[in-house]
């Protein structure tokens, strides 16, 4: 009997082979690789153009720097135009820019914003006219009367702004007066309405008014140096009562006896007496 004998191993392999003959999934081909785009002439154009563009903002800002700490560029003079009210010393100091400090380093915007901090200052623009020079600009607000308040005088303003008073230059100015301790916005309103009426019926702008406005008291307008007064009592609208004021005192310069006090009672009433 002829027994064949299978090789050692030979079990294993006759296994893996069936396996192989087993049906399986076909493996995806993979898709061959595109090579990557060699750049050409206008990309090393465009990067070289890049490149050159930040170096030379690195060095220019880097220049800039060294400026801007260069000992020759330093503030070497502060000047104010167009303060009157204010003091020029004081814009200088709320302005912070001092003398030694980057000339090219200073920043306006925010000098300006301080400056307009000052009640009298309306607009300002700081400047810089020359290498090492810094130039102030101010435009002040301009009151159109004086106020007393609480025995103070200070500046009105033709938008009921209350500046500080800035001494002679305001003594030609009308004086309002209003009673109490605290301006009553509409009672000032009403004293300006009284000097607008005044001024629009040809009443001289050097003629020294002093309008007084107490709560509960009659409107008190006089002329100082004429020794005129009137008083409106009735319910008369400020610029009514102005036109009438102007009127009767034009007729009673014609007679030469401006002197007494005249009563505005109604729109179309108002008795006069003459000083005694």
């Amino acid at each position: 009997m002829n027994v064949r004998q299978t090789p050692r191993g030979g079990r294993g392999k006759a296994r893996r082979g069936a396996r192989s003959l087993r049906p399986g999934r076909a493996k995806p081909k993979r898709r061959p690789r595109k090579p990557l785009p060699r750049p050409g002439r206008r990309t090393w154009i465009v990067a070289g153009a890049l490149l050159a563009a930040g170096l030379a903002a690195w060095g220019g800002r880097a220049g800039w720097r060294a400026l801007e700490r260069s000992p020759s560029l330093v503030v070497r003079e502060v000047s104010v135009r167009g303060a009157d009210a204010a003091s020029p010393q004081d814009i200088a100091e709320l302005a912070a820019v001092r003398t030694g400090e980057s000339w090219l380093a200073l920043d306006r915007a925010a000098a300006e914003h301080r400056v307009r901090a000052h009640p009298n200052v309306d607009r300002v623009r700081v400047r810089r006219p020359w290498i090492g020079k810094v130039r102030i600009d101010v435009v002040e607000h301009r009151p159109v009367a004086r106020i007393e308040i609480n025995g103070r005088v200070y500046g009105l303003c033709d938008d009921l702004r209350v500046v500080p008073g800035r001494g002679e230059p305001d003594e030609a100015l009308p004086l309002l007066r209003a009673g109490g301790r605290r301006a009553d916005p509409e009672a000032l309103e009403r004293g300006l309405e009284y000097l607008r009426g005044l001024r629009s019926a040809g009443v001289s702008e050097q003629e020294h008014l002093e309008v007084t406005l107490t709560p509960g008291e009659p409107d008190r307008i006089r002329f100082v140096k004429r020794g005129f007064a009137a008083t409106v009592e009735g319910p008369v609208s400020p610029n009514s009562a102005a036109r009438d004021v102007a009127a009767f005192l034009e007729t009673l310069d014609g007679t030469g006896s401006a002197r007494g006090t005249l009563r505005v009672i109604s729109e179309n009433t108002a008795v006069w007496r003459a000083a005694a």
